[in-house]
């Protein structure tokens, strides 16, 4: 709060407050409601910047070893399909939002699709729902479609082919999130043109990385559209690749999707198998609901 980056204290800080005080009854909660007030001001209505990374501390000093462990952990090779999470922990007070947006900010560049920031508000009474945090993050998606765009001709320009295909795709992303299939669809086939193309200037490991999910969401899209039999080729060939890769929740849902699509062409063999699969990837990922939502679509 002294620096300016929040307005209202930790939930913590304020019973402890109110402790030290010996507050009790209507003036503990209305100290304690007043101080939550003042920290979600204006949070759910803010025109913009949504889930923008807040400002770095002028005065950031030390953690040079945390932060090669993050740069470290950001560009280490993964599992094909499967991202990378870093667990920062630690008492209240000891900086671990601050390293985590230093960090942030040190690595944006290489990444170019997109670097958020969500506040799950976890020390509060009333912690930010999944579907809220998943709605804001949509929102943030929406909103950098248009740096997303001119950072492409910038990649473009440098020859950066990598970076390049991935701000296409998120360019995508932006698109079919709005309903726009057809303008997605034409960003999606342009990242698997370049994808495919040997000459084009991607690192070959990326591209092999990157085709299923190009695949998958050709084939979101060609479904969306009523291109139902286009959208089971696609999709079939998206799940082809994908059984190579580590069960990730793309892969599970590309296998739902193609079930769907199955079932709508009266396939019904086919979708209960492929159900049967999607439910497989979903427990192995820990999703029992959609798990259980699949085996139920696969029973006879």
């Amino acid at each position: 709060m002294e620096r300016g980056r929040s307005k209202g204290p930790q939930y913590r800080t304020v019973t402890a407050l109110a402790d030290a005080l010996a507050l009790e009854g209507d003036a503990r909660k209305q100290l304690i409601e007043l101080a939550r007030d003042g920290r979600l001001r204006d949070y759910w209505t803010r025109p913009a910047g949504v889930c923008e990374l807040p400002r770095l501390v002028d005065d950031f000093t030390g953690r040079a070893a945390e932060l090669v462990w993050v740069s470290e952990l950001a560009y280490a090779e993964s599992s094909q399909g499967a991202g990378v999470v870093g667990l920062i922990t630690g008492p209240g007070g000891t900086g671990k939002t601050t390293l985590a947006v230093r960090a942030a900010h040190m690595l944006r560049p290489s990444f170019p699709g997109g670097a958020f920031f969500l506040d799950l508000f976890g020390m509060s009474q009333r912690p930010m729902a999944a579907g809220d945090a998943l709605r804001l993050l949509r929102r943030a998606l929406d909103e950098a479609a248009g740096p997303a765009c001119r950072a492409a001709e910038m990649f473009k320009t440098l020859g950066d082919i990598d970076s390049y295909v991935q701000c296409l795709s998120l360019i995508g992303l932006c698109r079919a999130d709005e309903g726009r299939y057809s303008e997605a669809l034409d960003y999606f086939g342009k990242t698997l043109a370049l994808i495919d193309d040997e000459e084009s200037g991607m690192t070959p490991a990326i591209a092999a990385q990157s085709r299923p999910y190009a695949l998958f969401r050709i084939g979101k899209c060609l479904g969306a559209l009523g291109r139902r039999t286009e959208a089971i080729t696609t999709l079939t060939e998206a799940v082809g690749f994908m059984e190579a890769l580590h069960p990730n929740f793309r892969q599970a849902e590309a296998l739902e999707s193609l079930a769907g699509l199955l079932a709508q062409e009266g396939r019904t063999g086919e979708s209960r198998r492929t159900y049967a699969r999607a439910a497989q990837v979903f427990k192995a990922i820990d999703d029992a609901e959609a798990g259980s939502r699949c085996d139920a679509l696969a029973a006879p």
